[in-house]
């Protein structure tokens, strides 16, 4: 198993956190279910070799590629048979600065990318199809994605949702709606519509999937703190609090996250 990583170009900085691919996820022989829970990121990915088979009807993979949306819970993939994966992983307020779509309609769903850029998507399907090599996958995600760029509208309001992202990392979730409503100089409905069209789901929402994503780094970086410390730490009123907002957004008790899954944020890691 190979897993690579690559920083986007000065371009594209502002709009894209990274790009990564694993090769050869499992043994041809073998299978693997891999449980996906909200990262607080959108991504668009490429799959070759078998496609995987996930536990969400929405979720279902009719392209090798496709972008996945925010996600307001959790589902499990199941892989099989040799595959191999390259992905695009957009800032959170990016996703309409390259495709003239409301994020809103990725939201907990799997998108097939030719059904919103078909000559693109197919353009860029043919050119990562017909490598092996991670830089040459890189160079032809940075084409298609400059291209778009150029092409597609310019939307003041995901530059000003932007700023509002940097707040909410800064403070790492823990901040009311109000607050970045007021920051960015709109009513708190004018935000919830504006971010929601933008980010891909509601604020509230968001800010839940970042406490999550916080909580899971807090523990990454402190192993032998305890549940309650971390629960505080992470802005929940009291570790049962913690607690329903794990299971909501995983499937799992924190202990039960802890012990069985990759303590890793793909948010703060």
């Amino acid at each position: 198993m190979n897993f690579a990583t690559a920083m986007p170009s000065i371009t594209l900085a502002p709009h894209i956190k990274q790009y990564w691919a694993l090769e050869s996820c499992v043994d041809p022989a073998g299978t693997y279910s891999q449980r996906i829970v909200p990262s607080g990121f959108t991504e668009l990915m490429f799959y070759s070799g078998t496609l995987p088979s996930v536990s969400d009807a929405k979720r279902a993979f009719a392209s090798p590629l496709t972008i996945s949306g925010q996600q307001n819970s959790y589902y499990d993939l199941h892989i099989s048979g040799n595959m191999s994966v390259f992905s695009i992983v957009f800032k959170p307020h990016a996703l309409m600065m390259f495709f003239d779509v409301p994020a809103s309609e990725f939201a907990d769903r799997t998108v097939c990318l030719t059904e919103i850029a078909r000559d693109d998507a197919a353009r860029l399907s043919d050119k990562l199809q017909g490598s092996t090599d991670f830089d040459d996958k890189v160079a032809a995600a940075e084409a298609f994605l400059i291209n778009r760029l150029h092409q597609n509208k310019k939307h003041f309001a995901s530059e000003r949702i932007s700023h509002s992202m940097q707040h909410i990392a800064a403070r790492c979730g823990i901040i009311n709606v109000e607050s970045l409503a007021e920051t960015a100089c709109l009513s708190r409905r004018q935000f919830d519509r504006t971010f929601t069209e933008t980010i891909g789901i509601r604020p509230k929402a968001y800010l839940r999937a970042i406490r999550f994503q916080y909580a899971i780094y807090q523990k990454s970086c402190n192993p032998g703190e305890s549940l309650t410390s971390i629960a505080y730490a992470s802005g929940y009123y009291d570790q049962a609090h913690m607690t329903n907002e794990f299971r909501q957004l995983s499937g799992l008790s924190p202990k039960q996250y802890f012990k069985d899954c990759e303590i890793h944020s793909d948010f703060f890691g």
